[in-house]
């Protein structure tokens, strides 16, 4: 399977298991990776064909404002099934999430979650 991938990807976010940690926006920095077929957007050179890492940007960007998590694991399934429902091509998702945040004063560079899943993962 092919990939479309996005690095490093920074958005604000209200996450944390402590209410204190919820009272203002965190940086929240994400890896994805789209697997999906890129031979259709190749031989065509046409962007509908495959996923606009714009567009998802802008789509991830939009979802993380006013929306509040207790863990980072809800947060990444629940960002994980939207893309599956905006971006119908993609049949698996590689998801990385990191949270500098608390790590940072005891020298740490992040904790985080990674999760795959694929398209059928979902079915209902």
């Amino acid at each position: 399977m092919d990939s479309l991938i996005m690095r490093d990807c920074q958005f604000a976010c209200r996450v944390g298991e402590l209410t204190e940690e919820r009272a203002f926006t965190q940086a929240i920095i994400l890896d994805i990776e789209f697997g999906l077929d890129l031979r259709p957007a190749a031989q065509t050179d046409d962007l509908a064909q495959t996923v606009n890492y714009l567009e998802a940007h802008d789509f991830l960007r939009e979802h993380f404002v006013g929306q509040e998590y207790v863990l980072i694991e809800t947060l990444a399934e629940k960002v994980t099934q939207l893309l599956f429902e905006r971006f119908l091509m993609v049949q698996q998702i590689k998801f990385v999430l990191k949270k500098p945040g608390p790590l940072l004063p005891r020298g740490g560079a992040w904790a985080g979650v990674q999760i795959t899943r694929s398209r059928g993962d979902y079915a209902q």
